[in-house]
This record gives C-alpha cells, sequence and structure tokens, in this order.
C-alpha cells in the first residue's frame, strides 16, 4: 500500500537548507556521490530530493527529523530506519553492500512537495543476489523492485518510536 505525504512550504524550505548543507559538505570533503547523477539532476537536487523524503518518512510515523549532516551509518528516522529517495515513481530500493542489514529501508518516490512511501524491507532482505545490479558505470548495489516490498503498514513500534522489531 503506497501512502502519499503531502510537505508543507516549511517542510520543502527545511529540506532545501539541509540538502544544501550536506551537498557543501560533501564537495568541500572531496566526497564523490553515491547516487547515480543523470545529466539532469545535480548533486545538490539529489540532497534536498533525500531530505524530503527523510522528512515525508518522519512526518508519517510521527517523528522528529533532525536533518544530521555527516552521519552516513546513523539511522535517518529514529534508531532503525533508513530512507531512499528516489525521483521516478517507479524507482527501485537502493541497498548497498555496507549498508546495514538490521535496518529497516523505506523507499519514497517522487518530488516534493508530494512524495509517496512505496514500501519497505528489512537490509538482510534486500541483500539477495537476485537484486545486485550495477547501473550507469556506478558501483553495484541491491536493487529490491517496488512489488517485493513490504506495504507501508510498518509494525507499530515504527509510527511510535521509528524502529522496526
Amino acid at each position: 500500500m503506497t501512502v502519499r505525504v503531502l510537505l508543507t512550504e516549511q517542510e520543502l524550505e527545511y529540506a532545501a537548507m539541509i540538502g544544501a548543507k550536506r551537498y557543501y559538505e560533501s564537495v568541500t570533503h572531496g566526497r564523490k556521490d553515491n547516487a547515480a547523477v543523470s545529466q539532469h539532476e545535480s548533486g545538490l537536487w539529489l540532497h534536498i530530493a533525500g531530505a524530503c523524503g527523510e522528512i515525508a518518512v518522519a512526518k508519517w510515523a510521527g517523528q522528529y527529523w533532525g536533518g544530521d549532516i555527516g552521519t552516513f551509518k546513523a539511522a535517518d528516522v529514529g534508531s532503525r530506519v533508513q530512507v531512499r529517495t528516489r525521483t521516478k515513481l517507479n524507482g527501485e530500493l537502493i541497498v548497498r553492500e555496507k549498508d546495514n542489514a538490521d535496518h529497516a529501508y523505506v523507499l519514497v518516490t517522487g518530488v516534493g512537495p508530494e512524495l509517496f512511501l512505496q514500501g519497505w524491507c528489512w537490509g538482510h532482505e534486500a541483500k539477495q543476489p537476485e537484486y545486485w545490479k550495477a547501473y550507469g558505470g556506478k558501483p553495484p548495489a541491491y536493487f529490491v523492485p517496488n512489488e517485493k516490498l513490504r506495504p507501508m503498514h510498518l509494525p507499530q513500534t515504527v509510527r511510535d518510536r521509528a524502529t522496526v522489531e
């Protein structure tokens, strides 16, 4: 079951500010973007879109979102929820080899202010050989199709504390 989340103007502004700060930090520290950047998507745009997705999941879960910067292994929402945002509505969930297998990964698609929470899966569920692919000259990762994701009625603990048991 896909969940539609509409961000407010203030939430979009906050996402833009955090995305810009994340992009600036990456550029000034010489980090390469993991995301497959096309000629139509800049790294700045992808950081903003990612922040929008994180806000959408936090809003849906009723959780505070702090907009952390430089905390690459920490959860995006709560203590065990990672958010992966794709601007294409039919985008797949991306989980990388080094990602925490014990975290829940939520796929968000679309462009703010209207975003869609497509579903979720555990990291260990995503890390299956059939999902291992490489696109656009980027390092391979696990790409889980939407139809393989769990519906967005996550366990009650996700909505209460943004953790998954």
